[in-house]
């Protein structure tokens, strides 16, 4: 996958989910300076840090910051809080996917405001071993 300097992606929740896609990414080539991760357990932090070679932050706003592309990997229960926090980080420019279970596009572009691009994918679990497949569903703006 080619991924351009000033393309960058990031992952909000840095879990299994979010760690298979930054491993796909990296083994497709994707430099690791492209991506970003904003996980708040700080032992999941170093880890994907180390192995991966990924900037990995504490805060969301420093892993989104930049960012074209970011990835909602977050439990479902987190994600009207991560939502909220998001919103006035968000611009027009920018392209959301939501791989988190049970919230649907109409939730999300209501958090996020009018107009922001949203695609909800729904990975399976051998995405986890790099063999699954994806479902995905584009909202209003996307």
């Amino acid at each position: 996958m080619s991924v351009s300097k000033r393309e960058r992606i990031a992952f909000v929740g840095g879990g299994n989910m979010a760690e298979a896609l930054i491993r796909g990414l990296r083994d497709s080539g994707v430099a690791p300076a492209s991506i970003a991760v904003a996980e708040p357990r700080a032992e999941q932090r170093r880890h994907l840090s180390k192995r991966y070679r990924v900037a990995a932050h504490a805060e969301n706003a420093g892993a989104v910051e930049g960012a074209t592309l970011i990835v909602l990997a977050v439990k479902p229960q987190s994600m009207r809080e991560v939502l909220a926090e998001l919103r006035p980080l968000i611009g027009k420019r920018q392209l959301i996917v939501s791989i988190a279970a049970g919230i649907t596009l109409a939730t999300i572009e209501k958090a996020l405001g009018g107009g922001v691009h949203v695609v909800r994918v729904m990975p399976n679990t051998p995405c986890l071993l790099g063999a699954g497949m994806s479902v995905l569903a584009a909202g209003r703006a996307a």
